[in-house]
Formats: C-alpha cells, structure tokens, sequence
C-alpha cells in the first residue's frame, strides 16, 4: 500500500510538474509580451520628459545668456560713463579726441553733440542726419539693448550697444555650446529659425544642426518630405503655429552613421529669435534596451523556474502568485532606473529642475498637513561669467560638476540639491532646525570655497552666493518660498557676494 501511495504520489509530482512546465511556458510568453509593451510605455513616457526638459532648459540657457551679455554691457558703459565724467572739464579738441578714443573701430554706436549750438560733432553711423531733436533721438535709441545719455560740460552725448549686436552675439555662443553638447543614444539638439510662419519654400533656416553642420544656414521648405512621404518641418511648424510646442516623429538619419530610422521629437518655440528648438530620440535605440532589459527577465525567469519545480509540491498555488509578483517587480525597477537617468541633470551630477519643482510641491502638501518643511537654500555661483570667459564653457561646466560633488560630500542623506538653471542650484535641507541655518550655510559657503577646480591651462576657486527661506504659514505654495529664497540671493549679491542671506518668513 505504502509502494502504492509512493508511486502514486511520484506519479501525481511528475503530472504536476509536467502540467507547470507546459503552464510556465506559456505563460513565461505572456509576461513576456506584457513586459515588453509595459517597458515600451514607460519608455516612452521617459523620452518624452526627457526631450521636454532638456529643450525647455535649453531655452532657459538661452534667456540667461541674453541676460548675462546684457549685464556685460551695462557694466561696461558704465565704466565709459564714469570715465567721460572724469574728462568733462577738458578742451573741446581733447574731449572730442577721447570720445573718439572710446568708440571709433568699437562695438558701441554713439553721438555727441554741442548744447549750446545743437551741432553734431561725432555721428559716424549718421543717426542724426534727419536732424537734432528729442523726438530723432529717443527714435534711433529704441533699437539699443544698452544705452546711456549724459551732459559733459558743454557737450551731451549718447551711446549704447545694439540689441540686434548683443543678440548676434548670444545666437554665436549659444550654437557653440549645442555643438559642444553630449546627450545619451546619439541625441542631439538642433535649432530652425523661422522666417514665414505660413510655411512654403525658404520658410526657414537651418541655424544649428551638430548632425549636419555642413548644412547650417540652408533654407527649409514645408514641402520636404522623408523617405516615408511625411512632411516634417510642416508638421513641425503646424504644431507650433497651434501650440508653441508638440512632439511628432518622422524618419531621420542617425548621427555618426547613414542609417534612416523613425525619430521622435519635442520642438518649441523661442519666439524671441524666431528659434524652434528641437531635440529627438531614435526609436530603434530604445527597442535595443528593451529587448535587452527583456533578455535579462528571461534568465532571471529560467533560474526562478527551476526553484520553482523544486517546491512545487508546498508551494503550487503560491508560485503563480510569485511569477506575477516577480513580472511587476522587475518592470518597476527598470522603470526607476528609468525615471532616475531622466531626474539626473547630465552636466553637474545633480537632480533637474523638473524633480525639484516635484519634491517641493510634495514637501509644501506634507507641510500644509503639519509636518516640518526644508530649508530652501537658493545659490549660484560668483562671477561665473568670468569664469566662462577666461576658460571657456568647457571650463565653467567643470567648476559646476567639482561644486555639486564637493556639496555631496558635504550635505546629509537627508538633503538634496538641484540644478535651478544655468549656474543656478537649489538645495532642501529636510529636518535642519532654524538656529542652524546660518552655521550651515556658512559651513557650504567655505567647503566650495576651499575647491580648487582643475581646469586645462590652470585651475580656478569660486565662491557663492545664497538666500535662504522656508515654507510659511501664509504661503500659497512652494513658490512663495523660492521667491523669498531669490530676493534674498539678490541682497547677498547686492551685499558683496560670498555670503549666505536668510529669509526665512
């Protein structure tokens, strides 16, 4: 009986383990293909956040350029300002001498002008040709980015820089940096300038393209099609006509390579400078990594299998489960890991602007049900201009990767620091009493002061300036704090540089 019960129980495993061998492979196919459209999903959806972001903080660069080149100039015709001041009192010959020392053969338009008799004295570019009045004067300024106007004794003047100069300038630089630029699968940022936004032949030019540079400044129809009969640029400009912004997909050739593959693309408008700029995605390229991410699932799968056929006696019921809990477990990790490169700023190390407006919405809801906010510490760095101008963008990205990783050695597991924009960062202190904030700011500011940056041709240390604020009472969202945190930053600005200002409410 026992022999019977034996065979019979060996006769009831084998059947059992035959029946979950046929089961798992059919279902192991199933999770497979479940996988597979899940991974291309959230893949997907992580392209898409990741073209948007980058683009959008493209144009961010773009805006701070403009701003930073505009401040260059200011501060230089202030400094021309002080100097014809200072000569105010010298012989009209040796004044009109130094005013000609100033401009003539510089970037600067300007006039000069007798008070007394209205003669024009200095007008090279003749602005005043039409005559002298207020109204010819305030109509030939409007087009200036920079101007000043003073008396000089018996002389009155103008000059300034032309908007159209400084934006020539930014346009110049802004196409070096895309150039220089390294995004992750061969992507690239490009930028189209539209002059008909009705579309047709010559509706725009190819400004920059690090794919086809040889191409850069040729003319664009809405008419051009790709080998599958799409019109791209129409759509393009359909989209931003409608919108400001779209992704669409068309067929492209890759980078480095002839090969032509579906490309999906986020385009938005800069309209300052007429600029659509764009950034895409190879589509094939994210298949290989799905399809590897799926390879490595199966062996995992093989392995579990055989355990599984060990205990399938105890545990028949329970392994279904297992298989389906395993499948949703090794789809969620791809998917942070996923998530996790998008948050990841691809220049500095530190997380994106996008994953710091996420944890502070998230802090500011946990804040309104009573818990304690962070610290908001709103920084950037001292004289970066001059860092960029004396080595180079190559040399400014290396100071803002050696600032980031110098803060992670010296922030706790708690905090968190963001890149805001350009050389601008957010930091959350989560959990940091109000009477230490200053020691700590002022611990950050000495740690970053103390790095020497490395840089080709010599090295380079910085300093930073800060506000601090935190979340109040009367807030009526995050941003209130960002505000605080900003006007504080203006005043350790306005007070010297290297130094931390608080305000908190």
């Amino acid at each position: 009986m026992k022999k019977n019960l034996r065979m019979m129980s060996l006769a009831m495993i084998a059947v059992t383990c035959a029946v979950m061998v046929l089961f798992y492979l059919s279902y192991n196919a199933k999770v497979s293909e479940v996988y597979r459209r899940n991974a291309r999903e959230a893949a997907t959806k992580l392209q898409n956040i990741f073209l948007k972001n980058t683009v959008e903080n493209q144009i961010a660069r773009i805006k701070a350029r403009r701003i930073e080149e505009r401040d260059h100039w200011a501060r230089s015709a202030d400094q021309v300002a002080a100097a014809l001041e200072a000569c105010r009192n010298l012989e009209k010959g040796c004044f009109l001498q130094v005013f000609r020392g100033f401009f003539e053969g510089s970037p600067w338009t300007a006039v000069l002008w007798e008070v007394e008799t209205g003669a024009v004295l200095f007008d090279p570019e003749g602005l005043l040709a039409g005559g002298m009045s207020e109204d010819a004067i305030g109509s030939v300024t409007a087009d200036f980015s920079v101007i000043r106007r003073g008396r000089y004794g018996p002389f009155e003047a103008f000059f300034g820089f032309p908007q159209a100069a400084l934006d020539e300038r930014v346009k110049v630089s802004v196409a070096k940096e895309i150039h220089r630029s390294v995004f992750a699968f061969d992507s690239y940022i490009w930028v189209n300038e539209v002059i008909d936004y009705r579309g047709g032949d010559n509706y725009a030019i190819r400004r920059v393209h690090p794919n086809l540079r040889d191409t850069e400044g040729m003319y664009l129809s809405t008419s051009m099609e790709d080998i599958q009969g799409n019109r791209p640029y129409l759509k393009e400009l359909e989209g931003i006509r409608e919108k400001g912004e779209l992704f669409f997909s068309y067929c492209f050739k890759k980078k480095n390579c002839g090969d032509i593959s579906q490309k999906l693309t986020y385009a938005k408008l800069y309209p300052d400078y007429d600029w659509i700029v764009a950034m895409g995605i190879h589509l094939d390229d994210m298949e290989a990594f799905i399809e590897k991410a799926n390879q490595e699932s199966g062996q995992i799968s093989a392995r579990l299998s055989a355990a599984f056929l060990l205990l399938l006696v105890a545990l028949l019921a329970f392994s279904q489960v297992l298989l389906l809990l395993w499948g949703r477990w090794f789809h969620g990790r791809a998917r942070r890991a996923l998530e996790a490169e998008a948050n990841e700023d691809v220049l500095t190390g530190a997380l994106t602007r996008r994953a710091a407006e996420r944890a502070l919405a998230r802090e500011f809801s946990a804040f309104r049900r009573g818990a304690a906010g962070p610290v908001v510490m709103l920084f950037d760095v001292d004289h970066f201009k001059d860092v960029n101008d004396s080595y180079g963008h190559e040399g400014g990205d290396v100071v803002l990767r050696g600032i980031v990783q110098s803060l992670k050695g010296t922030l706790r597991h708690t905090d968190s620091v963001y890149r805001w924009g350009g050389d601008e960062f957010v930091l959350l202190c989560r959990g940091m009493r109000p009477e230490n904030v200053e020691v700590f700011s002022r611990s950050l500011l000495q740690e970053v002061a103390d790095v020497k940056h490395v840089i080709e041709g010599g090295s380079v240390s910085v300093t930073l300036s800060m506000g601090v604020s935190c979340f109040g009472e009367a807030d009526q969202g995050w941003n209130d704090a960002i505000k605080r945190a900003d006007r504080a930053l203006y005043r350790a600005k306005s007070d010297g540089r290297n130094q931390a200002v608080v305000e908190l409410r």
